[in-house]
């Protein structure tokens, strides 16, 4: 049995012999792309002009035309935000920074996975009060 990206370089070979520079395939990552290059190299046997292929991240960054900021810029904004709601109690930056990062990873797969935010940091106050044991009384 062959691997998944070896069955679609096949399919390239067989549908699109000559033809591949109008194609444009979108893989999930990178690391991906690499292996789809190493298959195809493998089907045709000779040198041959890859089609593009592109992440999906990248994919959407070039369709919207917008970029996504590095992890240097993401965690300096969230600081900002941080020291702006917390003001003197704000820790400084070099002890942010170590959860400030995993912040920033929990928001990146709240987004990716479109997951309600809210309800989420609901339910993880409402575990946090469970296992402190404090408890809201409602009036």
């Amino acid at each position: 049995m062959h691997a998944f990206l070896y069955q679609v370089a096949q399919h390239i070979e067989q549908n699109y012999k000559e033809n591949l520079d109008s194609l444009c395939i979108v893989l999930p990552n990178k690391r991906g792309a690499l292996f789809l290059k190493n298959h195809l190299a493998s089907v045709y046997k000779r040198t041959i002009w890859l089609p593009t292929i592109i992440s999906a991240e990248d994919f959407i960054s070039e369709l919207s035309g917008l970029q996504n900021l590095e992890d240097v810029d993401l965690i300096c904004r969230l600081y900002e935000s941080y020291k702006a709601v917390y003001a003197e109690q704000a820790e400084p930056f070099d002890s942010f920074a170590k959860w400030g990062n995993l912040i920033l990873q929990d928001f990146n797969e709240i987004d990716r996975y479109l997951a309600d935010a809210i309800a989420l940091y609901q339910n993880l106050k409402r575990l946090r009060k469970l296992k402190t044991g404090v408890w809201e009384r409602k009036n």
